[in-house]
């Protein structure tokens, strides 16, 4: 665990809780998303495991990653979902003894991301847990699991790393140059999840299509703005639909086979909305890019330390569009993006929630 960068206040209480044998059975790494909150759950249960029988052993096998007593679970498909198979697996894994070590430890990232007949289903589980078995539940959004599971649980809170953390994350195991690393720990807000996405977005059409509407900065006509708002959004409302239509084909052949009818319709409707979520999050990074976009107009139109930019590799075009426009108060511009977000999350089509935002913003202000 010394090796893990960032969060040290959870890493003391980790390490004394193993220390002090005051682990109990159920733990729940909460916070913010890319800040390391599974390999910190790796490396308790590898600390857990060395203490025991065979622990030289255990700390080789965990190392490899091939020891039968740590079982992670993850996301599958194309949604990113626990399987009700998966969890079937879990349940009836919990309840056997350890096959080498004195506890077997079960790792579920994402938790929040099960459909709610999988969550009803393991609350025997946390209810009446057996003593030879840990679980550690690790989410970014813990107020999407059922009240039943998280008042079973010990609550660790994880918080976004420094901007220098990540940077050293970059360097040493991404590849990136001194700059680079410096630029993507700048815009990662703390995750270094979010520096990797970025690093990775080359080609991501949306953002492409986004910045082009926002450097144009003024439009001639409500048609051009629609047609350059339907190209931005097109990709990921294109994406869910593609992506609805596998999963539900792709869950039809596996899970279903024991469920009632009414069971059925119940995780169909979840799909749906699992597949909504993931075009929010889409939607949302690109409401966060807005954003920063109008503060570093702000930043430059007050002559501001220019390496505090977000968008330091759009500099000039940043001052492109502060000669043609004049940026909206950042309050104002909070309170719209607010609002989309909020339209959003009520099933508003992307298309139609950017393009009102686009008009509030370029409309004359009281």
């Amino acid at each position: 665990m010394k090796d893990l960068i960032g969060n040290d206040i959870a890493k003391k209480c980790l390490q004394r809780m193993v220390e002090g044998g005051t682990i109990g059975n159920s733990l729940l790494f909460a916070g913010n998303e890319g800040v390391g909150k599974t390999l910190f759950a790796i490396a308790m249960a590898k600390m857990i495991l060395s203490q025991g029988k065979n622990a030289e052993s255990n700390v080789k096998k965990i190392s490899s990653g091939n020891h039968p007593d740590i079982h992670i679970y993850k996301p599958e498909g194309k949604l990113a979902l626990h399987s009700i198979e998966s969890m079937r697996m879990f349940i009836e894994e919990v309840n056997l003894p350890p096959y080498e070590a004195d506890k077997k430890i079960f790792i579920i990232v994402d938790a929040d991301r099960m459909l709610t007949f999988s969550a009803n289903a393991l609350l025997k589980t946390f209810e009446e847990p057996t003593l030879d078995a840990i679980i550690i539940l690790v989410t970014d959004n813990p107020d999407a699991l059922l009240p039943t599971i998280l008042s079973r649980c010990k609550k660790i809170t994880f918080h976004a790393l420094k901007e220098e953390e990540i940077q050293k994350i970059l360097e040493n195991n991404h590849g990136c140059s001194q700059d680079e690393a410096q630029h993507l720990a700048w815009q990662a807000r703390g995750s270094i999840g979010r520096a990797l996405r970025i690093k990775n977005s080359g080609d991501n059409t949306a953002r492409k299509a986004l910045y082009n509407i926002l450097e144009k900065g003024h439009y001639k006509s409500y048609n051009d703005l629609n047609s350059d708002v339907i190209t931005m959004t097109k990709t990921i409302e294109d994406k869910q639909k593609k992506l609805l239509e596998e999963v539900r084909s792709e869950h039809a052949l596996t899970g279903n086979k024991d469920l009632t009818a009414i069971q059925k319709q119940a995780v169909q409707k979840e799909i749906e909305g699992a597949a909504s979520v993931q075009s929010i999050r889409e939607t949302t990074a690109l409401l966060e890019d807005i954003l920063t976009w109008y503060r570093d107009l702000h930043l430059l139109a007050l002559d501001g330390d220019t390496t505090l930019l977000f968008h330091r590799d759009k500099e000039q075009q940043l001052r492109n569009t502060l000669e043609i426009t004049t940026p909206p108060p950042l309050e104002y511009l909070q309170k719209i993006i607010s609002e989309t977000k909020l339209a959003l999350a009520r099933s508003l089509k992307p298309a139609a929630a950017f393009e009102n935002l686009f008009l509030v913003l370029r409309a004359p202000r009281p």
